[in-house]
This record gives structure tokens, sequence and C-alpha cells, in this order.
């Protein structure tokens, strides 16, 4: 089985990243098994590293992306929607924390105006 649940973290990639990309690979391949396990195990992902508070939002911001995607999935099976709700939002907040490099965690630096 190459699924979640058996893959292993990419050397030098943060978690939130590795478990983003798992995602859409399970969404591309269109396996519903896998993806549920990803959700599951994203939505599982909860702040932990107070000293890190941009890791701390990468991975709030992918448990709260999980939850919304479980959800929309949920209503368009149910025949709710006639199609998942936002999917391609959460599509590209994912790929975001897949593939940007994680910001550093001093202050954002903002450009000046001419």
């Amino acid at each position: 089985m190459n699924g979640i649940g058996t893959q292993k973290q990419t050397p030098g990639r943060p978690p939130v990243a590795c478990l983003a990309g798992r995602i859409l690979e399970a969404i591309r391949r269109g396996d519903l098994a896998d993806l549920e396990t990803g959700l599951a195990a994203a939505e599982c992902c909860r702040p932990h590293c107070p000293g890190e508070p941009v890791a701390a939002e990468r991975l709030e911001l992918l448990a709260a992306v999980a939850t919304r995607l479980r959800c929309s999935m949920a209503r368009f099976e149910r025949r709710l929607t006639p199609r998942p709700q936002g999917f391609t939002v959460y599509v590209r907040l994912l790929h975001h924390l897949a593939h940007s490099p994680q910001a550093a965690t001093g202050p954002a630096r903002r450009a000046s105006s001419p």
C-alpha cells in the first residue's frame, strides 16, 4: 500500500507540508480512503509549539482546512449541495501549505511605498 498512512515525512520538509501534500495527492488520485486518513490526521494537528508561532499557525490552518473540507464533502455526499462547497479554496490552501517555504518566525516586513 502506498497510502497516506504508510508514507514517511520527507527530510527537511515540515510535517504540515508533508501532510498537506499527501492530502492533495489523495485528491489527485481520487483515493477516498487515503483522503479520509489524511483529513483525520490533519484534524488531529493542534498547535503544540508555543515557541514557534508560524509553525503553530500553519498547524492550526491545516486542521481547520481539513475539518471544513470534510464537512463540505459530507454535505455533497448527502446531496445537500450540488458540489463540494469551497473545494477550490481548500485545495489552494493545501497547495500553499504543501509548497510554500515556512516563513521566518520574526515579524513580517512590509515593502515601503515610494
